[in-house]
């Protein structure tokens, strides 16, 4: 039997409970790149969780100029040191905007 590490049985594990989560989650860190999708994200916006991961949220498609420099404005104060709450934006799903409770923790 193969034991695995405790670093991938943390992110496993984390993933695992994301997951269970069916509110759309990203994680970004300090430079805006998204780090973790739960599957919630992917159904919804109808993308593989993969798709996501490792890119800068400026390059995702589904995020238009105006909630771009909204996540960006949030980034800064969180990098400032304020909190930010959790917040909903607008995406857009097949040429259609609609509104989603899309919760971003910023590392």
């Amino acid at each position: 039997m193969q034991k695995k590490n405790k670093s991938n049985t943390f992110k496993d594990n984390f993933q695992e409970l994301l997951n269970l989560v069916s509110d759309l989650i990203m994680v970004l860190n300090q430079e805006g790149v998204v780090l973790v999708v739960n599957k919630a994200t992917g159904t919804f916006l109808g993308l593989a969780t993969e798709e996501l991961i490792g890119k800068h949220f400026e390059d995702l498609e589904f995020i238009d100029e105006k909630t771009t420099m909204l996540i960006q404005s949030q980034l800064e104060k969180r990098m400032g040191g304020e909190v930010v709450e959790n917040y909903e934006i607008p995406v857009l799903v097949n040429g259609e905007t609609r509104p989603s409770r899309l919760l971003y923790q910023l590392n």
